[in-house]
């Protein structure tokens, strides 16, 4: 909320507040648990490897950094180590890794 305790947009989009949603994790977890055929390690395991290793950056991602993301991204360190490499956003061809985001889903599994 703002300073008049109205609904500030920006924030729930660029700051802390626009990380996940509370009880994702249980969610999934549950509906795995009630309809998957796979554990919770073997169904979360690709992701971790992409997140530990990486991928190639398309045209679409680097265009949407380029264009969304120069506006919001250098306001965050953490989001500039990821997306940004020597100072500007990363661009085709570039690898993007998220060696942080592996480790977190390594605790999930």
């Amino acid at each position: 909320l703002d300073d008049q305790g109205n609904p500030d947009s920006k924030k729930s989009l660029t700051s802390h507040l626009a990380s996940g949603t509370p009880g994702s994790v249980a969610g999934f977890s549950l509906a795995l648990e009630k309809y998957g055929t796979m554990p919770l390690n073997k169904v979360i395991r690709p992701a971790i490897k992409l997140a530990e290793e990486g991928f190639i950056v398309n045209d679409a991602l680097a265009d949407d950094l380029k264009t969304y993301g120069s506006e919001v991204i250098p306001q965050h360190e953490n989001s500039k180590a990821i997306f940004w490499k020597n100072g500007e956003p990363l661009k085709k061809g570039d690898r993007l890794v998220q060696k942080n985001l592996g480790k977190s889903l390594e605790l999930i599994a």
